[in-house]
Formats: structure tokens, C-alpha cells, sequence
């Protein structure tokens, strides 16, 4: 899945990828993936993004939720 609402955030903030990068803490070559959608970031990469680029991580995603199944006691 490619996050091409990552690019368009991070072209009208006026960021280059190296920037982002330094910013995050995620690699220049990572972020590219992401963008190009050959890898798919972890939540904690993605968290760190969005708080740089002042969205909310469902911003970046286009919304994309995927359900998860919870076993056992949660409490």
C-alpha cells in the first residue's frame, strides 16, 4: 500500500525526504518506500511522521483500518 497523502503533506509543508528523516528518525531510504508503497511503515514510525507533519496517522493512511481479534482477558 503506497501513502501517497504522505508525499503531498510532506511537498506542502516545503520538506525534502532528508529533512523528514533527520526529523523522525526514519531513514531517507525508508521513507521513500512508504511513499512508493514497497514497504509498509510500523505504527511507531508512522506515530512519529504524523506528529511531524501535523496529521493524525489516519490522515496519512487515507483511513485505511484493519481489524484486529483480541484473545484472552483484557483488563
Amino acid at each position: 500500500m503506497a501513502f501517497p497523502l504522505l508525499r503531498k503533506r510532506r511537498l506542502e509543508l516545503g520538506l525534502t525526504l532528508e529533512a523528514l528523516a533527520e526529523d523522525t528518525g526514519v531513514s531517507v531510504s525508508q521513507l521513500s518506500r512508504f511513499e512508493s508503497g514497497k514497504r509498509e511503515p510500523r505504527f511507531a514510525e508512522l506515530a512519529r511522521i504524523a506528529d511531524r507533519l501535523g496529521v493524525a496517522v489516519a490522515d496519512i493512511t487515507g483511513g485505511d483500518h484493519r481489524t484486529v481479534r483480541v484473545v484472552g482477558l483484557v483488563g
